[in-house]
């Protein structure tokens, strides 16, 4: 009766672990934290880089396909007033659609910092790039200042 308890413990804990999988790491994300400011500017220089546009600004409009963003502050890419983007949602027929949990989930009204990348000429932002909401963006905004003024340099 002991082996049967353990072993049932056992595999309860081994489906508990295989559970814990995030959409994150199920979207490529992941990675150590970096705990140097070095390291944090080689990974904001490189992700600035792989983006296709980085800009803040409010979600104006959102629906299940798309959202549109009214920009504040553009550091790279064409400089707009209204971004354009898609959502998470992909139309399979006239009834079904299918969600990705791995384009970043805006909300109307909130205001982001935003990575964005364009895929087949659409920009969406993935969820684990560094696209944030704007409240927890400020240093990394100062940071954006200096790399597209040196870029600006170049």
């Amino acid at each position: 009766m002991k082996k049967i308890v353990l072993v049932l413990l056992t595999v309860l804990l081994l489906i508990q672990l295989s559970n814990r999988t995030t959409s994150n790491t199920l979207c490529g994300c992941g990675g150590d934290l970096l705990t140097t400011d070095e390291e944090r500017r080689a990974i904001l220089v490189k992700d600035f880089n792989d983006a296709s546009v980085v800009f803040s600004g409010e979600v104006v409009e959102l629906d299940t396909f798309e959202l549109k963003i009214k920009v504040d502050k553009s550091w790279k890419g064409e400089s707009k007033n209204v971004i354009n983007m898609i959502t998470a949602a992909i139309k399979i027929d006239e009834n079904t659609y299918r969600s990705s949990s791995c384009n970043y989930r805006f909300q109307l009204g909130k205001k982001y910092l935003v990575y964005a990348y364009e895929t087949d000429g659409e920009l969406k932002a993935r969820a684990c790039s560094r696209t944030k909401p704007i409240q927890y963006a400020e240093q990394e905004m100062a940071y954006l200042e200096e790399i597209a003024s040196r870029a600006i340099d170049n």
